[in-house]
């Protein structure tokens, strides 16, 4: 009899067992899912009770995300601007007026769904060979972009200043750390300054380039350069994404550094500007590709923004960064939408990753299904600069 119920026991162990694993996996598979095709069934339960590192997991993509922080402001920042023809749908979707400009460029590379999944595991543990975690100060005066032509045109050599610019910021700096203990945030990054100048150039194709590239940020000689003047950024966006950071800083952790996205611009072009918060200058500039859906004649402009799952469209407004993780593509940055126009991009498992299919050089990159992906060789860099809650601002102007 007793053996009868002990037999019954361990039955029902491996049993309970079994389904939880069953679930288990199914959570797993959940979380680390980059595209939209594959549907998968799991509970709001289920997703509660999968313990993810720092952050408090949601199935509606408000995992440790304040959602009644949206961002209609910007919509309406959109939608008033009469030079951008854009047409707002009945789900949110924003479409623009082609921008009838030509680019030239070199090759074009093929899209995201042209790759199997056995390139696509390759390519990961290429981008993987890439990736090095890095503290935010390694990024102090880290700057990059790909074109050296337009960064020697935009030099500026400051042997005698640099000294006394160097007090100067760090003097002002320690005042806006003061400040901001009394005064509301945006005192703080307003006395940064508007752009002055990008203050080292820092360019390589690989790590090991990157490590032996001329990166002088400790001498007396610095060589500054305007990084979004190269870029042909457009300071209006700029200023704009700073002036949004500044009223709404203590919603986002990372204070040292930002992204504007210019979807405005041809995918050919550097069109990612990461922004460091201390000096308020644009520290690189790097491409991105697209969603096939916001551009569906594939002619590297992104004229339509969904916000619909399974549209495999990119989305603007206003978003945060969320956990680092190691997905499909390889080291990849989750992302948070703020604004009605990206709220489901968690849902949608929109976030920034590495691909085969952009290259930072004058080439048209392939069009992903909605994530924002970058070379393999720098995304890790915009990964460590971008972690922990920080702003990206994506808008589309003229």
């Amino acid at each position: 009899m007793k053996r009868g119920i002990l037999v019954l026991m361990g039955f029902l162990i491996t049993l309970t067992l079994s389904v939880y694993s069953q679930k288990a996996s199914r959570v797993e598979e959940y979380l680390n899912e980059s595209k939209e095709s594959k549907e998968i069934s799991v509970s709001k339960d289920e997703i509660k009770s999968k313990k993810t590192p720092g952050v408090g997991f949601s199935i509606e993509g408000k995992k440790g995300v304040n959602q009644e922080f949206l961002s209609d402001e910007f919509v309406k920042s959109v939608i008033s601007d009469k030079s951008l023809g854009a047409k707002l749908g009945e789900d949110g979707d924003l479409e623009f007026e082609p921008a009838g400009e030509a680019v030239d460029f070199g090759e074009s590379l093929k899209d995201d769904s042209e790759y199997t999944d056995e390139e696509i595991a390759y390519w990961a543990n290429v981008s993987d060979q890439y990736y090095k975690f890095k503290d935010f100060d390694e990024y102090e005066n880290f700057y990059y972009y790909y074109d050296k032509d337009a960064m020697e045109k935009n030099k500026k050599d400051d042997k005698k200043q640099t000294s006394l610019n160097d007090k100067i910021s760090g003097i002002r700096y320690y005042f806006a750390k003061v400040l901001n203990s009394f005064f509301p945030s945006q005192i703080t990054y307003a006395i940064s300054s508007d752009y002055q100048d990008a203050l080292n150039y820092y360019y390589g194709s690989s790590s090991s380039q990157r490590e032996n590239s001329y990166n002088n940020s400790s001498g007396t000689s610095k060589i500054k350069y305007d990084v979004a003047k190269a870029a042909g950024a457009n300071s209006g966006v700029l200023q704009e994404a700073l002036n949004y950071f500044n009223s709404n800083s203590g919603k986002f952790g990372n204070k040292r550094f930002m992204a504007v996205l210019e979807y405005s611009k041809h995918s050919a072009r550097s069109r990612f500007y990461i922004i460091n918060l201390r000096t308020g200058e644009v520290n690189a500039a790097y491409h991105v590709a697209h969603g096939s859906g916001s551009d569906r004649d594939n002619d590297g402009y992104a004229t339509y923004f969904s916000n619909v799952p399974n549209s495999k469209a990119s989305s603007l407004g206003v978003y945060k960064t969320g956990e680092i993780y190691r997905g499909k593509y390889g080291r990849s940055l989750r992302l948070h939408g703020l604004s009605s126009t990206n709220s489901n991009v968690y849902k949608r498992a929109i976030v920034i990753h590495p691909s085969p299919y952009v290259k930072e050089g004058n080439v048209k990159p392939g069009r992903s299904w909605g994530c924002m992906a970058f070379d393999y060789k720098v995304s890790g860099d915009v990964i460590n600069m971008l972690r922990d809650g920080a702003l990206i601002y994506a808008k589309y102007t003229r």
